[in-house]
């Protein structure tokens, strides 16, 4: 009959706590007595469960919980399908930690039966873990309810396996307590009970980051730890606080040691595992926020990291945040690789190593096994004020700031949620930077595919640019994929999550984590001026089909004059100097004209950009300059003959060349060239699609002028440029496979080795 009865806790933002019996048999049940643990003193009870007790019995338990045992003058009958509540104030007068936790282990008595647990109710949670064989873990952090109102109930319990709650305070004194008390007292119970319903959920309380009090953290961890009191004290205090919230374990977010401190940490890591055996939480999990930068990691000696690594479960590696406000030129914060048109990728110095590929290798060198790494994956942004765009987008520029960021944050950071909001032409808070002429470029565009990251782009009323760098969903997934060389994934932080699932960096993590094929969808809206696919003809894009019109006639009217300068220089050729060692060159000479004027392949080419016209028409104006970039790049070649035809010909018989040279016929040749329209240097389309083809890699624009399309074939290869509108996706490659294929020493992605993984997002779009 237990299995019938179930229980659920209500918390709400009164500090009222329900506790719920419900009858799911078909029969009537008769509760006469229950027992719970809980670490609050209950007052003001009320609720069918309260009245008429025959007698309560309180037990203080290690000055932590209280036992409590309520035996009824009269059982309660409780009907099929039917509950009975008891609603209490909870007083929290145990510990400093002040927040008020669901009651736990409850026992009934029914039907005069001995007392029996009560499972709790599952409310649809599932209890199967997403994720077996890897972490995939999110912070949540306290003040998420108020920034982006996202509580522990908008956590995606379906997708995570672990979740560390950021963050319980403490002192240097090592006294442990609560940073905010009410909110804390609204979140902690949800998530409590989230884990009790999945089983698998390792919940873990977070010490440290940058918020405490408004004390800097890194000083308050180093007095405490470097005191065996002060250290000892706040080792107990910690694992209390895991016993009295419910959770599985403690993470430790100390940013950062420095080298008086590396001893102390060991120190602290051995004493906090010693404490959880001690108590017998044998598996209580203990985990740390590592750096990503080359001078944090390499403070502790390989011989500590190996001691941290016997003590901890895993190894979080904070991969994010090495480039912004604070640095000196403008960089993406979360690369993969650094690009080599980065100013820091020839460094030998600290900035030499903030990528992805050199911090996971780093780690490796001090012997800490893959399998207790964890990948952090940002789902924040990090924007930075520069004055000019440069060649590249406002990256590698000297930083001149940043903006005020989302809710006043400093450093200029914004959630992926209005990032996205932003490129949908949603309300967003970017919006208060009234900037303009925004410019979208996805991780696949040549300027962002060695970080696998996005850039957005946009100008301020100052007529300075803010530079925003960011993950997308095809980045988390494309890292997760990654990840399964190693532990798994970690993400900061849940507020900033997007508000639908399907947008979401936990849903692509899992799809990465599975090796399953996923595609994230970006809807850029691109106002009425700049349409996707399947959507009527842009103005934009019948510019373009335009030009490729105007392109046809051009190459039409190259036709007839280029007959006409062939024929002009073949009857020159009859003038030369009947000579021997002349004989072979009349011939050469006309083959050399008719080649370098293309006077047979005209046509094709006419031909040709006939059928790219009609192609253009469905496609969009993005796909429309790729086509243009793609096919106009010989455009140039044949509007200088005379070059063309001294190319052609010297090879072949240079000496009777270099003769013909000094001859009449030669000058009488370069005379009748230089009035022919056809020699002037033109430009004709040498804007089409805004490609500037005399420029370097990736230059193709200036300071002043934005284009309203970037797309450069010279960076990268035709697969770089398949439409951002494109919904296939190939299967990617097998586990080993990635893992044989991911930063094995080269600076470039694995996309670059592995297209199959590429979603063919690469365009950079205007807004």
């Amino acid at each position: 009959m237990i299995n019938k009865l179930e229980y659920s806790v209500i918390t709400d933002p009164r500090y009222l706590h329900q506790l719920v019996v419900t009858n799911n048999s078909p029969e009537n049940i008769s509760l006469k007595k229950i027992k719970f643990t809980t670490n609050v003193n209950i007052q003001q009870p009320g609720g069918l469960l309260s009245q008429n007790w025959q007698s309560v019995k309180k037990i203080n338990r290690d000055n932590l919980f209280y036992d409590y045992e309520l035996t009824l003058s009269e059982s309660i009958q409780i009907s099929p399908g039917q509950t009975s509540l008891l609603t209490y104030a909870p007083d929290t007068d145990l510990g400093t930690l002040k927040v008020g936790m669901p009651p736990r282990d409850i026992c009934v008595e029914i039907n005069n039966e001995p007392l029996a647990i009560l499972p709790i109710s599952l409310n649809g949670i599932s209890q199967q873990n997403p994720h077996p064989e890897f972490t995939s873990r999110n912070y949540h952090a306290d003040w998420g309810q108020y920034a982006n109102k996202k509580t522990a109930d908008d956590e995606p319990y379906g997708d995570i396996n672990s979740l560390n709650y950021a963050f319980i305070g403490f002192n240097e004194q090592g006294d442990v307590f609560a940073l905010d008390s009410w909110g804390d007292s609204l979140d902690l119970p949800k998530i409590d009970l989230a884990r009790r319903r999945t089983h698998y959920l390792d919940f873990n309380i977070a010490f440290g980051g940058w918020t405490n009090a408004g004390k800097r953290m890194d000083t308050v961890f180093s007095d405490m730890a470097n005191n065996p009191e002060t250290r000892r004290k706040f080792v107990k205090n910690a694992v209390d606080a895991v016993e009295v919230l419910g959770a599985n374990g403690i993470d430790i977010d100390w940013e950062y040691p420095a080298s008086k401190d590396a001893a102390n940490f060991v120190s602290l890591m051995t004493e906090l595992r010693a404490e959880f055996n001690r108590r017998h939480l044998i598996n209580a999990k203990l985990t740390i926020a590592a750096p990503a930068g080359k001078h944090n990691i390499t403070v502790f000696s390989p011989a500590q990291w190996q001691e941290i690594a016997l003590q901890v479960n895993e190894i979080s590696i904070m991969t994010y945040d090495y480039f912004g406000a604070f640095s000196e030129f403008s960089d993406f914060h979360a690369a993969v690789n650094l690009s080599p048109q980065s100013p820091h990728y020839k460094q030998e110095g600290e900035n030499a190593y903030f990528c992805i590929t050199k911090t996971l290798a780093l780690y490796q060198q001090q012997g800490i096994d893959p399998k207790k790494l964890v990948l952090g994956i940002p789902n924040y942004c990090r924007s930075v004020i520069v004055n000019e765009l440069g060649p590249y987008q406002g990256l590698y520029q000297p930083v001149q700031g940043a903006p005020m960021g989302e809710f006043g944050q400093e450093g200029g950071i914004f959630s992926w949620n209005e990032i996205l909001k932003k490129l949908r032409h949603q309300p967003s808070e970017l919006d208060k930077l009234n900037a303009t002429d925004w410019q979208f470029y996805d991780s696949q565009h040549p300027l962002c595919k060695e970080a696998d990251m996005c850039l957005l782009v946009g100008k301020l009323p100052d007529n300075r640019y803010v530079v925003l760098n960011f993950l997308d969903p095809n980045g988390a997934y494309r890292r997760a994929m990654y990840a399964r060389s190693f532990a798994g994934t970690m993400v900061w932080a849940n507020y900033s999550e997007a508000d639908e699932h399907a947008d979401s960096f936990m849903n692509a993590i899992s799809y990465g984590l599975e090796n399953r094929p996923y595609h994230f969808e970006t809807q850029v809206n691109l106002n009425t001026r700049y349409e996707g696919a399947g959507q009527h003809t842009s103005q934009r894009k019948t510019e373009l089909i335009t030009k490729i019109n105007t392109h046809i006639e051009e190459l039409e009217s190259d036709q007839k004059r280029n007959h006409i300068i062939f024929n002009v220089l073949k009857f020159v050729a009859n003038f030369l100097p009947v000579k021997v060692e002349l004989l072979l060159l009349k011939p050469l000479l006309v083959a050399g004209l008719r080649k370098f004027l293309n006077v047979d392949g005209e046509k094709k080419n006419i031909e040709k950009m006939s059928v790219l016209g009609e192609v253009a028409k469905s496609h969009t104006a993005r796909q429309v300059e790729a086509i243009i970039s793609e096919n106009f790049t010989t455009l140039n070649q044949h509007r200088n003959p005379f070059k063309r035809l001294l190319t052609a010909i010297l090879p072949r018989s240079f000496i009777a060349t270099t003769k013909w040279l000094q001859t009449d016929s030669f000058k009488m040749v370069t005379k009748l060239m230089k009035v022919l329209p056809i020699i002037e240097e033109k430009t004709t389309v040498a804007n089409l699609g805004n490609v500037q083809r005399s420029q370097p890699s990736c230059q193709n624009t200036n300071s002043k002028t934005t284009p309203q399309m970037i797309i450069d074939s010279q960076c990268g290869t035709k697969d770089d440029y398949t439409s951002i509108w494109q919904l296939d996706y190939e299967e990617p490659v097998n586990s080993t496979q990635a893992k044989a294929s991911f930063f094995s020493g080269s600076t470039r992605t694995l996309l670059d080795r592995d297209p199959s993984l590429s979603t063919g997002n690469s365009n950079s779009i205007k807004m």
